[in-house]
């Protein structure tokens, strides 16, 4: 053998004990995956809680789904509820703005009928007035009441004081 085929056999036994190197570098650092999923704590009990958790979380969405709806029907029950007694309290404010527009109708009726009367009763006292002379006269003999008039006690005192006093 000559000298390059001695330099190529050194050659091949360092590349091999390179690669002898690499191969037990791999080996430790190996993982086994079998040994990883079935574990305590592994990926298998990790799947199987990752699947609860989304089964309560599903049922948890089912629950607040239910609940929405079930808010849903008491709002939209709640809404006629309202609707209904605001409908009530405008008829109501409506009766009682057609009876406050009644009564004032009746009131100003009655003040006109008022102000008639009152207009009535000055012109039938002024054309019933007395002269003066009989007011002077009825002053100055005060009628007193007793037997000579045939009337007693306070009655006879009120109506002779109120004859001494009408216009």
């Amino acid at each position: 053998m000559n000298i390059i085929g001695k330099i190529f056999v050194f050659a091949v036994f360092i590349m091999s004990l390179v690669f002898m190197s690499f191969g037990v570098a791999l080996y430790s650092t190996h993982t086994n995956w079998k040994d990883e999923i079935v574990k305590p704590g592994g990926l298998n009990d990790q799947l199987q809680n990752a699947r609860r958790e989304a089964t309560e979380l599903q049922a948890e969405i089912n629950k607040l789904t239910n609940d929405v709806k079930e808010s849903e029907v008491a709002r939209d029950t709640v809404i006629a509820q309202i609707q209904t007694a605001l409908r009530e309290k405008n008829e109501s404010l409506q009766e009682l703005r057609k009876r406050v527009d009644q009564q004032e109708q009746d009131r100003n009726v009655a003040q006109d009928e008022l102000a008639s009367k009152s207009r009535e009763l000055e012109q039938a006292t002024a054309q019933d007035q007395r002269p003066p002379q009989l007011h002077q006269a009825a002053a100055a003999e005060p009628r007193r009441p007793g037997k000579a008039d045939g009337r007693h006690g306070r009655r006879a005192a009120r109506e002779g004081v109120a004859a001494c006093h009408r216009p």
